[in-house]
């Protein structure tokens, strides 16, 4: 199987150990750079909902703090709670299927050499 990247394909058989490695950590790494991405993206909207809180608690009159939260409650349970748990759950299977991925290219260039 070819992978093709515009103009140049890369065939794992036909590749060295040392390019295939490289590809590897690579991907790896990419990988976790997107990991890390999303989970700064989760903590941002973490931040600014909080800080959209307390903004509300100081300038609201009409209702206390605990109301305001309550309020948020069901916002503040997405972002901290579900969203990071789908993410992480998801980033798992991700990863997974990536190393299995990686795996097979491997055994291909094994079964070649």
């Amino acid at each position: 199987m070819a992978i093709n990247l515009g103009k140049r394909k890369i065939i794992p058989q036909k590749m060295s150990f040392k390019a295939l490695e490289d590809s590897i950590i690579r991907d790896l790494s990419d990988f976790d750079e997107y990991s890390f991405l999303l989970e700064s993206v989760l903590e941002q909207k973490k931040s600014k909902l909080s800080k959209k809180i307390d903004e509300e608690v100081r300038i609201d009159e009409e209702y206390d703090e605990d109301e305001i939260v309550e309020f948020y409650l069901d916002d503040l349970n997405q972002i901290g709670a579900v969203f990071p748990s789908f993410f992480r759950k998801s980033l798992l299977i991700s990863l997974y299927s990536l190393l299995e991925h990686e795996l097979q290219k491997l055994c291909k260039k094994i079964g070649s050499a």
